[in-house]
């Protein structure tokens, strides 16, 4: 399955519809699978004595704007998250239809709203940065939640931007082992103008990460809202394009040969050979034996002479021809 690609646009639509909807536009031209934004209202999230109320406020659109971006993404073929808080975004999405919603670590506790969510909508995953195991099994054993349900996990925080030595991606990887069998993701926000933030993310995938969040801005110039570690869609479009070529790369974790080892390995591995002419009947002798590459290796090959040493020839064969087993008795 390949790595789901969600282009955050979270906060950077600063409550303006015009260039909210530019920004779903935007997500849906960046080469995304998903394109997330986050529905604030303020009184979902703080009290009006909080430093940022006034600014959660100007954040707040009514549904047929949320609609109108909504069928933007849709329309594109692409999937259509919301990040909700409360209440308010959770009638929202609900209304929209969306396909899958995020709770942010600061609804990690809100058993109201983690019900509703689970209840409502296809897929639901939880940010665990700063969360630790013991909570995240609390939260798994408190609503019976089984892998295979519609809950997943994602890994990351944002630390305005987050430090590339700050990330500690090998955590995934004790993740997926404590809890086995659900889905986790990973949320990058190294800075978007470090030549890293193309690479950082990258390291996530061997773990064999189900998602890859990233945020998505119009130019980091304009100093929208969370552009720090966000890249712009030309940027995100070469990001798509490296993931899916690690992708490639990485392959499948199995214990099989691929179709191409396969061509490798008759390509290079010497075979047995004769070092003269032999006929049926003949005993082999260790002598008569060498190991070399053939050009059309035939199967069943034998690979070690000691295989064939002592055994007796059914055929007629001359010099340097490839014996298989077929050939011995």
């Amino acid at each position: 399955m390949a790595t789901k690609i969600i282009a955050e646009i979270a906060q950077g639509y600063e409550g303006d519809p015009s260039l909210a909807r530019l920004l779903a536009k935007a997500g849906v031209e960046s080469g995304a699978d998903v394109v997330k934004f986050q529905c604030v209202f303020a009184d979902d999230t703080a009290v009006p004595s909080y430093r940022y109320y006034n600014l959660f406020k100007q954040l707040e659109m009514p549904f047929e704007v949320w609609k109108s971006i909504f069928n933007i993404v849709k329309e594109a073929d692409k999937e259509f998250y919301l990040n909700i808080g409360g209440k308010q975004s959770l009638g929202i999405a609900r209304k929209l239809g969306v396909d899958g919603v995020r709770l942010h670590v600061t609804n990690f506790f809100n058993t109201e709203l983690i019900k509703a969510a689970i209840e409502s909508f296809p897929m639901v995953y939880f940010g665990v940065g700063g969360i630790s195991f013991k909570e995240i099994k609390d939260l798994i054993e408190r609503y019976n939640i089984e892998p295979d349900e519609n809950v997943s996990f994602i890994y990351g925080f944002q630390a305005e931007p987050t430090p590339i030595e700050n990330n500690n991606i090998l955590k995934l990887k004790t993740l997926m082992e404590s809890f086995p069998g659900f889905d986790f993701g990973f949320e990058d926000h190294t800075d978007g103008s470090d030549k890293n933030a193309q690479i950082v993310p990258l390291l996530a995938l061997p773990l064999g990460v189900c998602y890859i969040e990233k945020h998505l801005t119009l130019d980091r110039i304009l100093g929208l809202e969370d552009s720090i570690s966000a890249l712009t869609p030309q940027e995100f479009n070469a990001f798509v394009a490296n993931i899916r070529m690690v992708e490639s790369a990485i392959g499948k974790n199995t214990s099989e040969l691929t179709e191409t080892e396969k061509g490798y390995r008759i390509k290079v591995l010497k075979v047995v050979v004769l070092n003269t002419d032999m006929f049926q009947g003949q005993l082999i002798k260790k002598e008569s034996l060498s190991l070399r590459r053939v050009e059309n290796v035939r199967e069943p090959a034998v690979y070690r002479k000691e295989d064939i040493e002592g055994m007796t020839l059914k055929v007629n064969l001359r010099k340097y021809e490839q014996i298989t087993k077929e050939m011995v008795v």
